[in-house]
């Protein structure tokens, strides 16, 4: 139902890996960045979060454990943390 919204934010995500000066983040592939969106948002507790809200709160440490889970390769789970 959002998957061109997912699409919208894994095209955000990788422009700017890519535009970071540190080559950990320009090495993020677009489907892994795609992976952790998808992960984390599944996860979210709420609807719609606001930018008036603690990100932290929204997207908790717990969810992003979670998320990280769906990597086979625990190396591309850092996209989750990337994305968080």
């Amino acid at each position: 139902e959002l998957a061109t919204e997912v699409d919208r934010l894994t095209r955000v995500a990788h422009r700017v890996c890519a535009a970071s000066p540190e080559p950990a983040l320009r090495d993020r592939a677009p489907w892994a960045l795609r992976t952790a969106l998808e992960e984390l948002l599944v996860r979210l507790e709420v609807y719609r979060p606001y930018a008036s809200v603690d990100p932290a709160g929204v997207v908790t440490e717990e969810a992003a454990a979670d998320a990280r889970r769906a990597f086979a390769v625990p190396e591309e789970a850092g996209a989750v943390d990337v994305v968080r």
